[in-house]
């Protein structure tokens, strides 16, 4: 899950390819309302297909021009041997996107093996 700023609403958005490699991957973007003030779908939340997705609220923005999303999902709880949980997050910069390159590293995560 992570917040990539793609306007997926506008057909003309390089974005738009974003959804047919979502689903090539059994991937589904669940956020459904804008999330900016100009009314645009533009914070996404990608989870796996099967994953449950119990709510999702999009509230008018305060602090930005983007709206906090706030997601619940039924995700599974394991129990970690040395009960520490470690997150890896990769973030990048939107200057010098590359497409192909995401699409590789889509394609290695952990979210579609």
């Amino acid at each position: 899950m992570d917040d990539v700023n793609l306007q997926l609403d506008v057909s003309t958005d390089p974005g738009t390819l974003s959804l047919s490699l979502l689903s090539t991957n059994n991937l589904v973007q669940v956020v459904q309302t804008p999330t900016h003030m100009a009314e645009y779908l533009l914070d996404v939340v990608v989870v796996r297909s099967d994953t449950e997705v119990t709510c999702v609220n999009v509230p008018q923005p305060v602090l930005s021009n983007h709206s906090m999303i706030d997601v619940v999902l039924g995700l599974p709880c394991g129990v970690s041997v040395d009960h520490e949980t470690t997150t890896y997050r990769t973030c990048r910069l939107w200057r010098t996107f590359d497409y192909n390159d995401f699409e590789r590293d889509l394609c290695q995560s952990a979210l579609v093996r």
